[in-house]
């Protein structure tokens, strides 16, 4: 409700979008653990979830029918989630394999999935009306591609610490302070941009 509150126009978060970060967030945690089976297993869910929800297949109706009735219209599952959720279910799937080219395809998976969810995210933030005029059923809700944004960023950061080892440790105080000062005036710059 906090991310709707800066434009209540925008799309809601689908029911079976925000259950699939939930198993998002328990692959990330079998990820860590190497708990490789069960990350098999979230990594075929997503494939299928995101398979379904570029097909013409009403998903969202299957289990959270009223709930998804209730929000009214634009709260279909997009494709765009549909892709992101498919290249997360690729990255659970490729997750603690051995091969250079593994190696590649998780940067790709985990860098289209920030760079769907990062499109999405400042589309919908600086040019609604274009990021709906693209497609009825392409953009994501807002909180969802923020949540992308994290996954993204976080697979890009699993892949180098599976690669090197300690990555954050790597970055100084004053990268962490550049980091934190984009972020602020991104959102400092949104809120002048929004009056």
């Amino acid at each position: 409700p906090y991310l709707r509150g800066i434009n209540p126009s925008l799309r809601p978060i689908n029911p079976t979008a925000a259950v699939a970060l939930l198993s998002l967030s328990a692959a990330f945690v079998c990820y860590w653990t190497r708990a490789t089976k069960p990350l098999r297993l979230l990594g075929l869910f997503g494939i299928a979830l995101g398979v379904a929800a570029l097909l013409p297949i009403d998903i969202d109706t299957i289990f959270f029918r009223d709930k998804v009735l209730a929000m009214g219209g634009h709260t279909d599952l997009a494709d765009s989630a549909g892709i992101c959720f498919l290249l997360c279910g690729v990255m659970g799937l490729l997750a603690w394999r051995p091969g250079r080219f593994i190696i590649y395809a998780q940067y790709v998976a985990g860098g289209g999935i920030l760079a769907i969810a990062l499109f999405n995210a400042f589309g919908l933030l600086y040019a609604t009306d274009f990021m709906y005029s693209l497609s009825e059923n392409f953009v994501m809700a807002l909180n969802l591609s923020f949540a992308f944004i994290i996954a993204g960023i976080s697979f890009i950061f699993l892949t180098l610490f599976r690669q090197i080892g300690g990555v954050l440790n790597r970055i100084p105080w004053t990268g962490w302070l550049i980091v934190i000062s984009l972020v602020f005036l991104q959102f400092a710059t949104y809120a002048a941009w929004n009056q």
